[in-house]
This record gives structure tokens, C-alpha cells and sequence, in this order.
């Protein structure tokens, strides 16, 4: 199993690391935006989405590190959590403006959206 590490000191790099702890690649977050701080990262299907401060998903092509912003649909605060379906093309956010969305990545577009309570 892989892991990724942000760091936001570099303005936007991401760095993939192996179950040793080497590391494999690193993919510089460049949109044409400053991206601010990252907040969560999900990979799956040859992608990475990665959740910053600002609500922005960006999505990472894991071949060719093409950056691009997919969605900027929650309305206040960082994304907290990412997750991709092992077969279809959605994936789930969570942030802090109390939500959880269900998000169609062809489409771009969040299909379900669940406010979470406080208690």
C-alpha cells in the first residue's frame, strides 16, 4: 500500500510514498490557481483527488500528473475526507460546511448531498 503526503510548504506538492517509506513520485499541484493548502487525498483508478482549505477538489492523473480542478461545491471550509468507488466513477466528500456529497466525476456534478448533525 502507498501513501501520500502533502506538503503544502512546497505550494501544492504531493508525494507518493511505498510501504518502505522511499519515495515513489511526487506530483506538483499546478491548476493556474494558488492552491492552498491541502487538506485530504483519495486514490483510485489510475486517479487523485486531493481536498484542499479552500473546498477545491483537484483532480491528479496518476500517468501524466495533469492537475485540474473537478469541483469546488462545498460552500465553506476545508474537505476533510475523500473517498473513490472501487468500480464507478463517483466519490464521496465530506467538509467542514457539515456535509457529505455523492459526486459524479464525468459529469461533474454532486448527486446527493447529506447535512451531518452535531450530536
Amino acid at each position: 500500500m502507498d501513501v501520500f503526503l502533502p506538503r503544502s510548504k512546497e505550494g501544492g506538492a504531493l508525494k507518493l510514498w511505498d510501504q518502505e517509506l522511499k519515495r515513489c513520485r511526487a506530483f506538483r499541484l499546478e491548476t493556474g490557481q494558488v492552491i492552498d493548502c491541502v487538506r485530504s487525498v483519495c486514490r483510485g483508478k489510475g486517479k487523485i483527488l486531493v481536498g484542499t482549505r479552500n473546498a477545491e477538489i483537484i483532480e491528479v492523473g496518476e500517468k501524466n500528473a495533469a492537475c485540474n480542478i473537478l469541483v469546488n461545491g462545498h460552500m465553506d471550509g476545508p474537505i476533510w475526507g475523500l473517498g473513490t468507488h472501487p468500480s464507478r466513477d463517483v466519490f464521496l466528500s465530506a467538509a467542514e460546511d457539515g456535509t457529505v456529497r455523492l459526486w459524479d466525476i464525468p459529469e461533474k456534478v454532486s448527486h446527493v448531498t447529506s447535512t451531518l448533525s452535531e450530536t
